[in-house]
Parts: C-alpha cells; structure tokens; sequence
C-alpha cells in the first residue's frame, strides 16, 4: 500500500455532470488521493478546464487523469467504480 499523495483531476463539460464525477470519483477515491474538478465551461477568464483539458489530451468529458496522465479506461467510455478501482484510483 503506497501513501505517497496522488493527484486526481476530474475534466468536465456541464454541471450536473460535474458535480456527479466529481462527486462519484471524490467518493472511490483513496485516501491518499487529492482530486479536483475542472468545468470546460467555467472559469473562460482563466480558461484553466481548457487548458487542463489541452495539457492532457482530454477528447471527450468526464475524463479522469491521474497524476498528469490521461486514464485509459476513462477517455472514451462512462466513469464506473469498475474502471477506477481497476486503474487503482480507488
């Protein structure tokens, strides 16, 4: 078991699809997991879920990234607890 802290950045395009991932991926997440949310949709002035999105290679949202990597079984399919205990988020 590793205690060493991991960043977990949860890319969104809507609302309430917001703070369902955000809220779905906060609550598998582990306990030594930060995780923070990123709306393609708010925040234009600082444009920070667009650049976010841009710097990960995020192509379709929710997407889930793990320490600056994109994970691989959340950039084109639905964010299961399955999919994010497999790639150890949870």
């Amino acid at each position: 078991m590793t205690t060493e802290k991991r960043r977990v950045d949860v890319v969104t395009a809507g609302w309430p699809l917001r703070q369902d991932a955000v809220r779905f991926v906060t609550f598998l997440a582990c306990p030594s997991c930060e995780v923070r949310g990123y709306n393609l949709w708010e925040g234009c002035a600082a444009n920070q879920g667009r650049e976010k999105a841009a710097r990960y290679g995020v192509m379709a949202a929710p997407a889930v990234v793990v320490n600056g990597v994109l994970v691989a079984c959340c950039r084109r399919a639905s964010i299961t607890a399955d999919r994010l205990i497999a790639a150890r988020i949870g």
